[in-house]
């Protein structure tokens, strides 16, 4: 029994070894090399709801794919080899499932798996180590399964790179290849038996068991080495080098990112993501942009974001739990320098719990500069379903994006690993893998050429570079640049095709969209590339592709294609490429009617870089250069806002443009860079019409078109369009006082009505836009109608615009096409005119202005005679409108009132302003407390005052000048913010007041806001700060409080004294003869003064004597001493000054510096005048050399400084001027005091002493003489030097003590340069206007010219002529003797023969006014008879003899007196030489005015003399 038993179990033995030798083949397993494309192909398996898969593997590999099945569907399995774990990977259909088991399974011994599905649950089973999980979904749906439904082991074949979407999950294909042995695989479908599939195909699989390699490794550089049936093969996959032994080292690609361009994948509709527990990123970039997205992977949740910002590299991550920001910044690297950089980001996770984990996070720029770091979180696992590198389609709005811009630079060996799959992103972008997506046009290898990019800026609308021709000769072509700009319209680039030929290619920006136009020749076709505006200031990167007839365009990573129709698939151009913006020379009505913009006449202004035309960069900067382009700057950077200082005037709008403000002028009377110019105006009257008729027929698609208008009446046409060969129109007109417009493009008319009652006199902006079969109308600040033109036409044919009325025969020929405007007449008051009608068209009567048709200013360009064929009969007016509701304040105590300004908080006041006086207030308001508010004039400047309750502040509005110019100025004070006032005048830099820090910021006011100043009565009480003690005199306008705009006259609740409407410019003006001697006449309001520091006078015009001083000859000085510490610095000097001398060298004055070598010095240098200064560097000489001055007679030196030039004048002779040469100060440094009448040695003694008379001294505007006669503490008086006192009033009685001072015939006269000496019997008086200097009187009528009778500007002059009687004689009677007198009392005898400089006054030897002349013997004549004393005494006939004899001589004296007065030398008179032109006639020398007697030398005036010595 034992033996049968024995044999029974043998009997098995034998039975289960031939079994096994059947299946031996099946069960022996097979090998795989893990080369590139090896694997096992099986039939797919059906687990259903309770089946099994096992096998067993044997490997030396950490990481590696055991098996993939995939249904179709997007379910399948997946197990793989992670570190050496085993990680299963499953989806049913209702999500993704992870299990993972196993350990060190990499260690080359055999180990078991086994997948159990049972119901939900899914069972991963490694070597007896369990891992459960529920995997929801039903089983794969046998009957819907694709042919493609096979297991593979070890990998995929390579065909599926090329059939990506029949995978479920993509990245199966970049696993690592399993290389090892599998043995033992069993399926049990649904349940069913195990069973051993059969292998179907396969690829890798050893025959030979030996492992070649473990004789050594022959790869290098980390080279893999494989065994296959063919020997050693080495994997060179994973490394940077390639060859049969991985030796030689691989070019790596490069890619450039111009901003637009970027390359991505996206697993979100292909199947699952990319599921890992640690990353790593390592790539290589350049770049000199300083924000750039470089890299992103995730989904909505999970996400690792790296980027450039600000110069660094910043990394943020979020795995479901919050975000993780790591950023690399060293304090003395940006890695935006333009050099290569390598990055590597690197992502481990681990799981605490299963509901809890760690990810540590490191970075690493250059192997230098690191960053670390941990997060924790529910969440340990990255989701990668979309991934993109250097962009994507909106970075702004990207997950974890710190920056707005996609990158532009260069990458380079972008490798993303996750767990085990390893992607070579730049090289499989290159490859054109299924897997990545380029979007943009990505270029390749050209790093080197195309990073190195330089912006440029067009500044202006007309600046313009041209460029080669487009070539797209193949039907291929691409663009690629960025743009960035604040301006809503634009020709960015435009290309015309050959002559007759409608082809070109433009790109332009209209109403802040981009646009791309392209015509073939059979249509244009308009591509709007942009979803939303773009002229937000953010730069936008564009890419076109051109491929014939169709293409498309990329902006920041929107796509828009194109489709043309018809037979044409070439594009033809030809000619020249503009960029930016289309030469003036090129007529705009010859560009293609769907270029809006082009038309339109906009250029474009902002910044343009990274231009690559067919993949060829295009340096801008140089291109620039070498066309020497105006208005282009090479740079790009964004501006601080321009409107901020408010710089448009009489309120015009401000409108953000590029690095500029844009000033809207259209709805103001003004135009110009800042609405600065008066606008052109025409008047018509019903008859009178403009007529622009254009020189070729006009063909548009777009209009900007506006004008403003003002009327009383309600009917009339404003303009109209025609066209000679279409029926197309375009009408404007005003019908019962409402505004109507007609367009008619030639597919049905479109009617628009806005507005009512605009025949008001008041001036109304009208604003109309027309986009294609979009229709825009709008009437000042209101909302404007839109509404769509009917059919399918667009363009709009024109020839000829009338504006105002139609001329005569132009509305004979309209015929019936006039039937569709029914004007029937103009309504004046109550009455009906058919006057202004031609044929059924009703004339326009009234104002316009700023009428502006696609930019083209057609008034102003009538008005210069500026444009051929157009005919303008209506008249050219100045406005008087232009300012708004102009006042006139006639007099300093005038004023009106208002209600009380509202300005508790936020507030606005404008208004312009005229005036000549330097002095006046503006506005005062009172308030509560210690609250008030003003603005007022003082010297010139507007200051604006106020108190809130912290005090009072004064504040300057900045200005170049003086504004009391007799100029309108407008004025805006403005209250933005709570903390902030800004006041401005014209286009000046606004002046800012902050208010931070300020305890009380709001205005309390109460009472009458006062305009042009208040009672006289308030002026005492005015708070300190406000300086003026009267009212504003001149004109006020435009008026504008918190937008009421009032009209003064007509609303003020007080009018005070004369405030009058309109503006009624001075009515008193200087005249050329307003001053004497010279003088400055300055202009004031109802008056001018005489400025006469240049002149030696002083007085109301410059006629009356200054302050006199005599240096004797014992020697003296005037001396004025700067106080310590107000020494003034001066780079400017005035100094004039008269005088009498007779010496030949001497010093009139000298400044001195306190402690530099600084000084002035006029002097006179044998009988010449001169100055010599000196600012730091050498003297500088300068003076008259032809004319002596030390001839006793009154000469007067002007001199000024302006830096180290200079000039002087003595009398009337030739200026003479210095400019020296060579590097100069100016600057006179630390003028310590002036001395006047010679100068000191260096022992302080006086050396150089001046004799003679010096009047009207005036330095720098100080009258020093006259602060020596009133004894100011600066001045001292040394030596003999007294002042020449002044003459009595009465003039008769200023001769009466000449003969104490010998040369006194010779002192300053009153009279003048103005006149010539009067002719002896007859003089003039001064001409005097009634209105001169001086004239303040409450109202201008009070100031009228004596005699004039009249209100005009002509000052009528009042003459007073006085005549002289003949000279004496003598009486026939005989004179009463009497004897001789002794006695004080005896009248004088002796006879005095004096000149009188007063004019209007005769000779007379005693002295008086000319009524009593003759001589006057010592008896009295009485009757005609001599009376005798002695009554009885015999008459003594030698005496009567002697006494006749004696009256004879007396007789002959006087009328040689008189002859020798005749002929007199008038030196002592100051002649206007500008009325006296003998001097030019003869080359004699001529003093003051008079001929020099015959003994004088006339004849040496042209040799100079040698100046030698006295300068050194």
């Amino acid at each position: 029994m034992m033996f049968s038993a024995k044999m029974s179990h043998y009997g098995m033995f034998l039975l289960n070894l031939v079994l096994l030798a059947l299946v031996l083949p099946r069960c022996l397993g097979f090998s795989l090399d893990g080369s590139a494309g090896s694997y096992a192909k099986f039939p797919g398996w059906e687990p259903c709801l309770n089946g099994t898969l096992s096998f067993e593997f044997q490997t030396d590999r950490p990481n590696a794919l055991l098996f993939y099945f995939d249904s179709g569907q997007k379910k399948y399995l997946e197990l793989k080899l992670v570190g050496g774990i085993a990680k299963l990977k499953v989806n049913f259909g209702k999500g993704l499932v992870i299990l993972s088991a196993g350990s060190n399974l990499n260690d080359n011994a055999w180990h078991k798996v086994e997948i159990i599905r049972n119901n939900l649950d899914t069972t991963l089973l490694v070597d007896s180590i369990e891992f459960r999980r529920k995997s929801l979904g039903v089983d794969f749906d046998s009957e819907n399964v694709t042919e493609d439904r096979f297991l593979f082991m070890g990998g995929l074949p390579e065909e599926y790179d090329r059939e990506l979407s029949k995978l479920s999950l993509p990245s199966v294909l970049f696993e690592p290849k399993f290389r090892g042995s599998i043995r033992n695989v069993f399926y049990s479908n649904c349940g069913a038996l195990p069973e051993r599939p059969e292998m179907i195909d396969s690829q890798g699989i050893l025959d030979n068991e030996a492992d070649l390699c473990e004789q050594g490794n022959p790869c290098l550089n980390s080279g893999s080495c494989l065994t296959t049936d063919h020997g050693l093969v080495c994997d060179c996959t994973r490394t940077e080098f390639q060859g049969e032994r991985c030796e030689i080292e691989k070019i790596p690609s490069d890619a450039t990112f111009l901003g637009a361009q970027y390359f991505s994948y996206e697993l979100i509709s292909r199947g699952d993501p990319i599921v890992s527990n640690s990353d790593e990123l390592k790539l290589d970039f350049r770049t000199k942009q300083v924000n750039g997205i470089l890299f992103f992977t995730g989904d909505l949740k999970d996400y690792l974001n790296v980027a450039v910002r600000d110069g660094g590299i910043i990394v943020t991550i979020n795995l479901g739990s919050g975000a993780y920001e790591a950023e690399v910044r060293p304090s003395h690297v940006r890695f935006d320098d333009g050099r290569w950089h390598h990055l590597v980001v690197r992502r481990e996770a681990r799981e605490l719990t299963r509901d809890k984990g760690v990810c540590f996070i490191s970075v690493e720029v250059d192997g230098v500069h690191r960053k670390s770091g941990s997060t924790t979180g529910q969440f340990t696992l990255l989701s990668s379903s979309l991934l993109y590198v250097g962009g994507s389609p909106n970075t702004a709005t990207l997950v974890g994006s710190r920056v707005t811009q996609n990158f532009k630079g260069c990458m380079r060996k972008v490798r993303y690993k996750a767990d085990t799959i390893d992607l070579d992103l730049t090289e499989l972008a290159k490859t054109d893998h299924g897997l990545i997506t380029v979007h943009g046009g990505v270029i390749f290898n050209k790093c080197q050429e195309l990073v190195e990019s330089h912006p440029i800026t067009f500044t202006t609308p007309n600046s313009f570079l041209t460029l080669p021709t487009w070539d797209v000769r193949d039907r291929r072509g691409s663009i690629a640049f960025q743009f960035q700009t604040t301006e809503s319209s634009g020709v960015i680039m435009y290309n015309p095709g050959p002559d007759g030929h409608a082809d070109f290619f433009a790109v332009e920006m209209l109403d802040g969209h981009l646009y791309m136009i392209v015509d073939l020749g059979e249509g244009s076709k308009k591509v709007k590339a942009s979803r939303h505006p773009v002229s937000d200031g953010n730069p936008h990167e564009v890419y076109i592709d051109y491929q014939g007839p169709q293409g498309y365009i990329t902006l920041d990573g929107q796509k828009e294609s194109y489709y043309t129709d018809g037979k044409d698939v070439d594009l033809n151009l030809s000619g020249i490429f503009y960029l930016g913006g289309i030469s003036k020379k090129h007529d705009t009505s010859k560009l293609p009617h769907s270029m809006w913009a082009g038309m339109l006449r906009h250029g474009f202004v902002g910044c343009l870089q990274d231009l690559v035309v067919n993949g060829n960069k295009v340096d801008l900067v140089a291109t620039a250069r070498a066309q020497r382009a105006q208005g282009i700057a090479e740079y790009c950077h964004r501006m601080e806002p321009q409107c901020a200082s408010h710089p448009c005037m009489h309120r015009g709008q401000c409108v953000e443009g590029w690095n500029r403000f844009v000033c809207d002028c259209r709805s103001t009377g003004f135009n110009g860079d800042v609405c600065q110019t008066a606008a052109t105006s025409l008047r018509f009257d019903g008859t009178q019409y403009v007529k622009v008729k254009f020189p070729e027929e006009s063909s548009t698609e777009a209009e900007d078109i506006s004008m403003r208008f003002r009327t009383m009446h309600p009917n009339g046409l404003l303009f109209m369009t025609t066209s000679d060969k279409t029926s197309d129109r375009m009408e404007l007109y005003l019908e019962a006082g409402a505004l109507e417009l007609r367009v008619d493009v030639g597919s049905g008319t479109k009617e628009l009505t806005v507005g009512s009652v605009l025949n008001d006199d008041r001036w109304h902006t009208v604003v109309i836009k027309r986009r294609a079969q979009t229709i825009e109308l709008g009437i000042d600040s209101h909302r404007p109608v839109t509404d769509q033109l009917p059919g399918q036409e667009t363009s709009l044919d024109s020839n000829v615009i009338y504006i105002g009325s139609l001329e005569p025969l132009a509305a004979a020929d309209m015929g019936g096409r006039v039937e569709d405007l029914d004007f029937r007449g103009i309504k004046i008051g109550h009455m009906m005119l058919d006057d202004n009608s031609l044929g059924d068209y009703s004339g326009f009567i009234g104002s316009m202005q700023q009428f502006l048709f696609n930019k083209n200013a057609f008034f102003e360009l009538a008005k210069i005679g500026d444009i051929e064929n157009i005919v303008v009969t209506a008249r050219f007016s100045t406005d008087d409108y232009v300012v708004r509701d102009p006042v006139t304040f006639k007099s300093a105590s005038a004023f009106a009132t208002l209600n009380q300004l509202q300005a508790y908080e936020d507030f606005s006041l404008s208004f312009q302003f005229k005036t000549t006086e330097a002095y006046g207030l503006l506005f005062y308001n009172s308030g509560r407390g210690q609250d008030f508010f003003a603005i007022e004039m003082s010297e010139g400047y507007l200051y604006y005052v106020y108190n809130m309750g912290d005090g009072s502040e004064r504040i300057r509005a900045n200005s170049k000048s003086v504004l009391n110019d007799n100029k309108w100025h407008e004025v805006k004070l403005l209250r933005p913010q709570t903390y902030k006032q800004l006041i401005r005048v014209d286009d000046n830099t606004p002046t800012v007041d902050n208010l931070q820090g300020a305890h009380a910021v709001n205005f309390n006011l109460e009472g009458h806001l006062y305009v042009g100043g208040v009672r006289k009565t308030m002026y005492h009480s005015l708070p300190k700060n406000i300086k003026s003690r009267h009212g504003f005199l001149g004109c006020l306008g435009s008026l504008d409080l918190n937008s009421y705009l009032p009209q003064l006259v007509k609303e003020a609740d007080t009018i005070h004294e004369s405030v009058v409407e309109g503006c009624k410019g001075p009515t008193t003006q200087c005249q050329a003869d307003s001053c004497n001697n010279y003088g400055r006449c300055v202009q004031q309001w109802n008056s001018y003064n005489c400025d006469c520091d240049m002149t030696s006078f002083e007085g109301t015009t410059c006629n009356e004597k200054s302050t006199t001083y005599e240096f004797g000859p014992n020697g003296g000085m005037v001396i004025l001493s700067h106080p310590q510490g107000k020494h003034p610095n001066a780079i400017r000097d005035n100094l004039a000054l008269g005088f009498t001398t007779r010496s030949k060298d001497a010093v009139l004055a000298r400044i001195n510096s306190g402690n530099y070598d600084d000084y002035l010095e006029l002097e006179l240098v044998n009988g010449n005048v001169f100055v010599v200064y000196n600012m730091g560097t050498s003297d500088h000489p300068i003076g008259e050399l032809f004319e002596r001055v030390n001839d006793g007679k009154y000469h007067i030196v002007r001199f000024t400084r302006n830096g180290a030039n200079s000039t002087i004048q003595v009398d009337n002779a030739m200026m003479q001027t210095k400019n020296p040469r060579g590097a100069q100060l100016e600057v006179f440094n630390d003028q310590a005091e002036v001395l006047i009448g010679g100068k000191r040695d260096k022992d302080g003694n006086l050396i150089k002493p001046f004799e003679g008379t010096i009047s009207g001294l005036v330095l720098n505007s100080m009258r020093i003489l006259d602060l020596a006669k009133e004894g100011d503490s600066r001045i001292n008086i040394q030596g003999d030097v007294r002042l020449k006192e002044e003459e009595s009033g009465k003039k008769s009685e200023t001769h009466k003590n000449r003969n104490t001072i010998p040369d006194e015939s010779e002192m300053q006269s009153t009279m003048g340069f103005r006149q010539t000496t009067p002719k002896l019997g007859v003089t003039d008086d001064i001409i005097f206007s009634g209105a001169g200097p001086g004239c303040h009187s409450d109202d201008e009528d009070d100031c009228t010219s004596v005699g004039s009778g009249t209100e005009d500007d002509i000052i009528t002059p009042t003459i007073i002529i006085k005549t002289t009687p003949a000279p004496p004689t003598t009486t026939t009677k005989k004179p009463t003797w009497k004897p001789p007198c002794v006695g004080s009392k005896c009248p004088r005898t002796e006879e005095v023969m004096s000149s009188t400089s007063n004019r209007g006054t005769s000779l007379d030897p005693e002295g008086n006014d000319g009524s009593n002349t003759g001589l006057h013997p010592t008896g009295e004549t009485s009757g005609g008879s001599v009376a005798n004393n002695g009554g009885g005494t015999p008459v003594n006939i030698g005496l009567i003899i002697g006494i006749a004899a004696g009256v004879l001589v007396a007789i002959l004296i006087l009328i040689f007196a008189l002859y020798k007065f005749r002929s007199r030398d008038e030196g002592t008179y100051k002649v206007d030489e500008s009325q006296n032109f003998s001097y030019l006639e003869s080359k004699k020398q001529q003093g003051n005015g008079a001929l020099l007697g015959k003994g004088e030398e006339t004849g040496k005036r042209g040799k100079k003399k040698d100046v030698k010595e006295w300068y050194v």
